[in-house]
């Protein structure tokens, strides 16, 4: 179901994190039956900062930044996991209100595809250099 951001309440990073935990809480006992429990919790436990884990990224993006969709979390998701530098769109809500949380985060830079070509110009014209994240 794509989300509604006219709905959706603002929760902070401190709120996040505990409404994450109390839901990971509430999903364990139900898969505690043997076969199912090992694979699914395998899925849900957190892991480190360095290697943050599929569900871990996806759930901040969507709890974190409040115009992001499903398919803009799942997108981000995937570039974020494969670490991507920049990840491209015409999206204007989300690079405004997901720009500095995505780039403080997780180091992935959301652009225009104006904006692109004009880093892509610019590593072609140094080189193929990594520029510094503004």
């Amino acid at each position: 179901m794509w989300r509604n951001p006219r709905y959706d309440p603002i929760i902070d990073a401190i709120d996040y994190q505990a409404v994450y935990k109390q839901t990971l809480q509430a999903f364990i006992p139900l898969f505690e039956d043997g076969k199912t429990r090992d694979s699914v919790i395998q899925l849900m436990v957190e892991q480190s900062p360095e290697s943050p884990n599929y569900w871990d990224v996806y759930s901040s993006i969507l709890f974190m930044i409040k115009e992001a969709k499903t398919h803009d979390a799942t997108l981000l998701t995937s570039a974020i996991l494969d670490k991507a530098d920049y990840f491209v769109t015409l999206d204007k809500s989300l690079i405004k209100n997901g720009k500095k949380m995505l780039n403080d985060e997780y180091h992935i830079l959301l652009v225009t595809p104006k904006e692109s070509m004009n880093i892509f110009r610019t590593k072609r014209k140094h080189g193929g250099k990594q520029q510094a994240k503004k």
